[in-house]
């Protein structure tokens, strides 16, 4: 049956609109906390809760690690999956989504 095609746009606004970081149209950080998006994650997609959400688990991977494995990606399967500025910063610098986006 599938959801109607509004529907598909706004969950695909919504998306986009959580998953913004900072310097990327808002300006002074990201529209949802870190935790927030795990919470999303785990209730509304089904990822494993004792991950502690996708966030956390990039995290608990390393930045550096994930920046890597998504431009590998990336090169084998197109540039959408070509990590964003903002994410290359913090992973620059070993930080992570907790400390960087969880204000």
């Amino acid at each position: 049956m599938g959801l109607p095609a509004r529907a598909v746009t706004t969950r695909r606004r919504h998306t986009e609109a959580g998953l913004r970081k900072p310097d990327e149209k808002e300006g002074d950080g990201p529209v949802i906390r870190s935790n927030y998006f795990d919470l999303a994650m785990i209730m509304g997609t089904g990822f494993p809760p004792f991950r502690g959400g996708l966030l956390r688990y990039a995290d608990s991977l390393g930045l550096p690690h994930v920046v890597a494995r998504l431009e590998a990606l990336a090169a084998s399967a197109g540039p959408r999956y070509k990590p964003n500025e903002p994410l290359r910063r913090v992973a620059a610098g070993n930080g992570t989504f907790y400390q960087t986006w969880s204000r």
